[in-house]
């Protein structure tokens, strides 16, 4: 045996992979350590044994025949065995067999390598268990964007099923430690939102994308609900101030740059008191709400008409060339809050009174300008109520209020 035979037989022999020679009839004439080590047969054992010996029964026929007919032909065979140990438990291989010729070109033997994939498969068992119980969509995209695998939940929510999902093309733009939402089907068939978050991953040893699809709609209602209860009014539905405040930051920075005004309305129903002391607070409340639709009727979609309390209103104007703009607009709330109202099957008519103050000649902050056009609110009561007033520095606001009661 040369030098290099010797070699090569330590290197086979200390292989961290099983090793196995059959003859041309599949007769074993050689395995080594590791190959002992993996199936339990010593090598005397294996010895003139078939890798019959080796059959879990877990394997289709057909694949053996497939194997053989490959080897038979000349060619190299790739696969995966699910093999029994002489003890019986059950391991998992990838084995790669290949023909070995003589000088003339005839096949004498077939050599095996078989690496050891058991922990792989149980860790891919216990995955598939694991995600088909989720709550959760789970989904692996490979590199090309084609799925590679979807739990039950990931069918659910992209109204489809795993089988018709894997190995089509998601179509979703995902990156990996980023979140998105898409409109899904939830299980009782209503559409609902979910957060997409993906995350780098590998698949049958290449890169892949896992993409975890969270239905996040009872959060988000929940989420809404707050935010509605934060940023609008209760009874009415209306912006309240909070979100009167929000609007007009943004409207005096739109107005800022595109050299525009801001026109700030306080409206206040005209003897609201008697309203409720007449017809109780329940039709008062009926009364406030049919305002409140009329008020929104009367502006555009860039104003804010919002609540602040009791039979307080407000209507931010945006974009505002002059106050020519402005009267218009006054003269239709004024008309439309003068129309009759049914109360408790008697028609109520009642009017308001606006005061009106500018951004920037009034005041330069929401706090300034309410103030402002609260102050000649009370000017237009103490005039007679049922009219406007633009703001006039020369208000006495605390005398105004003495001096006039709702």
């Amino acid at each position: 045996m040369t030098d290099e035979h010797i070699l090569l037989s330590h290197a086979v022999e200390q292989s961290a992979c099983a090793v196995i020679i059959t003859d041309v009839k599949g007769t074993i004439e050689y395995v080594n350590k590791k190959f002992s080590q993996l199936t339990g047969y010593a090598k005397e054992e294996a010895m003139g044994q078939n890798p019959r010996i080796l059959k879990s029964g877990e394997m289709p026929q057909e694949e053996y025949k497939n194997l053989w007919d490959t080897i038979t032909s000349g060619k190299d065979w790739n696969g995966e065995f699910h093999n029994k140990k002489k003890d019986g438990g059950y391991y998992w291989t990838h084995a790669k067999i290949s023909p070995v010729r003589n000088k003339a070109g005839t096949i004498t033997h077939f050599v095996g390598i078989q690496e050891d994939i058991t922990s792989f498969k149980l860790l891919h068992r216990d995955f598939h268990n694991i995600v088909a119980r989720s709550a959760d969509g789970i989904i692996v995209v490979d590199v090309q964007g084609t799925v590679r695998f979807a739990n039950p939940m990931a069918g659910i929510a992209l109204g489809s099923s795993p089988e018709k999902i894997v190995g089509s093309s998601f179509g979703i733009p995902v990156v990996s430690g980023e979140v998105a939402e898409i409109d899904i089907k939830r299980a009782d068939s209503a559409l609902g939102i979910a957060e997409l978050r993906a995350a780098d991953t590998e698949w049958e040893g290449r890169k892949a994308l896992l993409v975890m699809i969270r239905d996040v709609t009872d959060r988000k209602l929940m989420e809404n609900k707050i935010h509605r209860m934060a940023y609008y009014d209760v009874l009415t539905g209306l912006p309240n101030r909070s979100s009167f405040d929000e609007r007009f930051a943004m409207a005096i920075a739109w107005a800022g740059r595109h050299r525009k005004k801001v026109a700030v309305l306080f409206l206040d129903i005209d003897h609201f008191k008697h309203i409720n002391d007449c017809f109780g607070h329940q039709e008062g409340d009926n009364f406030l709400k049919i305002v409140a639709h009329r008020l929104e009727k009367c502006v555009r979609g860039v104003d804010t008409v919002s609540r602040l309390g009791g039979d307080e209103f407000t209507v931010l104007l945006a974009e505002i060339a002059s106050a020519e703009d402005i009267v218009k607009v006054v003269q239709k709330l004024l008309r439309v809050v003068k129309e009759p109202i049914s109360l408790a099957g008697k028609e109520v008519c009642v009017s308001t009174s606006i005061g009106i103050a500018f951004y920037p000649e009034n005041g330069t902050n929401a706090e300034t300008l309410l103030k402002n056009a609260d102050a000649a609110m009370y000017s237009a009561k103490k005039q007679g109520r049922n009219r406007y007033q633009f703001f006039n520095t020369s208000f006495a606001e605390q005398e105004g209020k003495d001096a006039c009661t709702k």
